[in-house]
C-alpha cells in the first residue's frame, strides 16, 4: 500500500534520535547549598564578642542566608579573653564546619598577646571577607570629655582617662585607643569587655571617658542624648550613620595636634569567616563563601554597610594578605608594649 506523505513525515519524526534530557545546571548558590548539605549536618558561626555587635549582626546575616538554602545552622557567642575562648572553641570542635566569624584582628594580632593552644594563621583555612571600614569613637555628651578636642588635649596633658573596649588586642578599640595615646605621650586606662553593648553602656553610666563602636550599636545611645559621634579611625571624611564624619588623624591636626601613627596606619578593620582545618576544609570553605557572596546582595545586608560606613569587597578587590596583616600587628604589639591584661 502506498503511503501518504503525512504518514511517511511521522514516521520520519518517531525514528529521529532523541537526546538524553539533561537536568537544568543548578546556580551557584543552589549548587553551593548541595554541596554543604552533603559534607556539614550542621554549622556553627563562632562570634568572638556578646549579641548585639556588628560582627554578630554580620553573622546572623550569614545564618539567615544558610538557613534559608535549608542548611542547619547556629550562631555561638564565645565572648572572652580578647577572643581567646572563641578562637580554641573553633580548633577543639570535632565538628569540620565550624566557622569563626571575626575582625581580622583576632586572627592576626590577638594571638600575638593572648595564651592560645594553636596559632590560627596555620589552624585556620580562611574563607573570605564580609565587609570592612573604620570603626568611630564615641564620646559622652554629659561626661568631663564632651568632645573629642577635649579628649586628645586632656590625653596630651597627661590626664588619666579611661576607656572601654571590646576586648584586649581589638581592632576596633584597643589598637586605636593606644595608637592616639602613643601619639600624644599620654597613657590611657584600658577598660577591657567582652563587647557587644557592654562598652557603649560603660560610656553612658560615665564609668569610662569615651569608647569605640559602629553606628548601628551607637545609634540608640545618641538618640537618648547619652553619646555622640566624634570621629573614626580610617582616613578622610566618610558617610556613617547617614552623616558625614572627618577622621581622627585630620580633627587633631584642626585642634593643633598630631597623630602621625593612626594617621599613617589608619585602622583597617573587617570582618572576616575562617574554618577549621580539616579534609574537606577547601571544598566546605569555597562553598561557604559562595553562600556569603549571596548573603551580602540582601537589603538587610546593604543597609547594615550603610549605616556603620562599611563596605563590601569587590571583585577587583585585593586578596587579604594575612601573613602582612600579622607582620603590621607584631610591629604595633611591639611599639605600644601590648600584652594581656
Amino acid at each position: 500500500m502506498k503511503k501518504s506523505f503525512f504518514s511517511a513525515l511521522a514516521l520520519s519524526i518517531v525514528l529521529l534520535p532523541v537526546a538524553p534530557l539533561e537536568a537544568a545546571p543548578l546556580n551557584p548558590v543552589a549548587e553551593a547549598a548541595a554541596k554543604l548539605k552533603s559534607l556539614c549536618p550542621s554549622i556553627e558561626l563562632i562570634v568572638p564578642i556578646a549579641a548585639g555587635g556588628l560582627t554578630d549582626a554580620a553573622a546572623r546575616e550569614i545564618e539567615r542566608e544558610l538557613v534559608a538554602n535549608g542548611l542547619s545552622t547556629s550562631v555561638v557567642n564565645k565572648p572572652g579573653g580578647g577572643g581567646a575562648l572563641a578562637l580554641n572553641t573553633v580548633f577543639l570542635s570535632r565538628n569540620q564546619c565550624t566557622v569563626l566569624v571575626a575582625i581580622n584582628s583576632i586572627v592576626t594580632l590577638s594571638p600575638l598577646i593572648l595564651k592560645l593552644s594553636k596559632d590560627p594563621l596555620t589552624e585556620l583555612t580562611f574563607i573570605g571577607e564580609f565587609f570592612g571600614g573604620p570603626s568611630i569613637i564615641v564620646g559622652n555628651p554629659n561626661g568631663k570629655y564632651p568632645t573629642l578636642e577635649s579628649i586628645l588635649k586632656a590625653i596630651a596633658s597627661g590626664a588619666d582617662l579611661a576607656y572601654a573596649s571590646g576586648g584586649i588586642g581589638s581592632l576596633a578599640s584597643h589598637i586605636p585607643a593606644e595608637m592616639i595615646a602613643a601619639d600624644l605621650g599620654g597613657k590611657l586606662t584600658h577598660i577591657p569587655t567582652t563587647g557587644g553593648p557592654r562598652p557603649m553602656m560603660l560610656l553612658a553610666n560615665n564609668e569610662v571617658n569615651f569608647t569605640f563602636g559602629f553606628a548601628s550599636l551607637v545609634a540608640p545611645f545618641v538618640q537618648n542624648g547619652q553619646a555622640t559621634i566624634l570621629a573614626h579611625t580610617g582616613r578622610g571624611t566618610q558617610i556613617i550613620g547617614g552623616a558625614p564624619v572627618e577622621s581622627v588623624s585630620d580633627l587633631a591636626r584642626k585642634y593643633g595636634m598630631a597623630l602621625p601613627d593612626i594617621e599613617k596606619n589608619p585602622v583597617d578593620l573587617w570582618i572576616g569567616s575562617w574554618l577549621r582545618a580539616g579534609p574537606n576544609a577547601k571544598e566546605i570553605g569555597a562553598a561557604i563563601a559562595t553562600i556569603i557572596a549571596n548573603t551580602r546582595k540582601s537589603a538587610t545586608a546593604q543597609r547594615l554597610a550603610e549605616i556603620n560606613g562599611q563596605t563590601f569587597p569587590t571583585p577587583t578587590s585585593a586578596p587579604r594578605n594575612l601573613k602582612a596583616e600579622r607582620a603590621f600587628s607584631a610591629r604595633i604589639v611591639h611599639d605600644l608594649q601590648l600584652k594581656a591584661e
